[in-house]
């Protein structure tokens, strides 16, 4: 009858569904969900809720100031029910920023990485949050605050109960299973991350913010050891390979100085001599450099060989033309840069370098 009355005003519903009830609705609402399976009446709850919140009856997105609806939604169990769920994530999805700020910001979930179903459901949800805020667009990442002044990471970028930490723990974890969720968790707030980034004008603040961001996530050297974990194993086809891979491009695609001279060893995970390096690992390398050969030197040594020399390597060895002509062509950009080779001259010479002992001669 409130909702349905026309002549009562926005403010006066609001005050009427005060705390105090909005907390007994979410009550009821788990009471038939896990205690009584009253799938009927659970329907009502939620579809009452979502009337209650949603612009029909002149409330809308007013809601996204009030503590009550709030808490309304941290008292649910979304990552428990999938009708709960697709409740909680419509109302944010519809809602303005600043809720789905205050939500994330005090999640009442754990994310401490662990090998069992409650966890995996747990990340699962906090999935669907974090692609939330990209699926809206640019618009899902400005700055809700009005003190612009205030340079921090919003929730809805990096949520709190993912510190570096957890995610460290997930992507170094003993089963499979808690790496790959954890991997795809990162992978997704690193898109956000640098979807967020790329809004930001302001030069000096943009740095400070890079800065803010990787204290929150796990170190370079932590990224590349759990690469080099499954270079070797066979993992359905090279899946967790695959994952930590693109979180390496992210970091670097987010700060492209990390891919500078000496921090990574290309070399080392291109030397066709390693048995652990198949075809597609070398396609997915070469792709990669590519992608931040303006950070990277063909002198870039690793041991005792230079990237040039990896480079030639697996010129003169892969059985893939396609890998063939990627690392021809990675090749002449990266010495071009130096200034003393032309076009024509780079394609005659790498026309002569044929065998292990050419490269030797060339490169020593």
């Amino acid at each position: 009858h409130v909702l349905n009355n026309d002549v009562a005003h926005r403010k006066s519903k609001i005050a009427f569904f005060s705390a105090p009830i909005l907390e007994t609705l979410s009550g009821l609402w788990n009471k038939y969900v896990f205690l009584k399976g009253d799938d009927s009446t659970s329907a009502k709850i939620a579809e009452f809720l979502r009337c209650l919140a949603s612009s029909t009856h002149g409330i809308g997105d007013k809601f996204g100031n009030n503590i009550g609806f709030l808490r309304l939604l941290h008292n649910l169990h979304p990552q428990k029910n999938k009708t709960q769920a697709d409740f909680v994530v419509s109302i944010l999805k519809n809602s303005n920023a600043r809720l789905r700020e205050a939500y994330l910001a005090k999640l009442p979930i754990r994310f401490a990485p662990e090998n069992s179903i409650p966890w995996v459901l747990n990340i699962t949800f906090l999935g669907r949050l974090i692609d939330l805020e990209r699926s809206q667009g640019s618009e899902g990442f400005e700055n809700s605050d009005s003190n612009k002044s205030k340079i921090e990471i919003p929730s809805r970028v990096l949520p709190p109960p993912l510190t570096a930490a957890v995610l460290k723990a997930g992507i170094t974890h003993e089963s499979k299973l808690v790496v790959f969720s954890m991997a795809r968790i990162l992978v997704k707030v690193l898109k956000n991350v640098q979807q967020w980034l790329s809004l930001e004008k302001d030069s000096s603040n943009l740095e400070i913010l890079k800065s803010l961001v990787f204290n929150q996530l796990p170190t370079l050297v932590t990224v590349r050891e759990f690469r080099s974990r499954f270079m070797n194993l066979d993992d359905n086809s090279g899946v967790l390979y695959k994952l930590a891979t693109i979180i390496l491009s992210l970091y670097f695609n987010i700060s492209p100085a990390l891919a500078s001279s000496g921090r990574f060893p290309f070399a080392k995970y291109l030397d066709p001599e390693l048995p652990s390096h198949s075809p597609l690992v070398q396609s997915e390398l070469l792709r990669f450099i590519k992608d931040h050969k303006e950070h990277v030197e063909w002198s870039t040594v690793v041991g005792k060989k230079t990237l040039l020399h990896s480079l030639l390597l697996v010129k003169i060895t892969s059985k893939s033309p396609e890998i063939v002509q990627s690392a021809i062509e990675l090749i002449s950009d990266l010495l071009q840069t130096t200034g003393f080779f032309l076009v024509h001259e780079l394609r005659v010479w790498l026309n002569v370098i044929t065998s292990v002992e050419h490269v030797d001669f060339f490169t020593d």
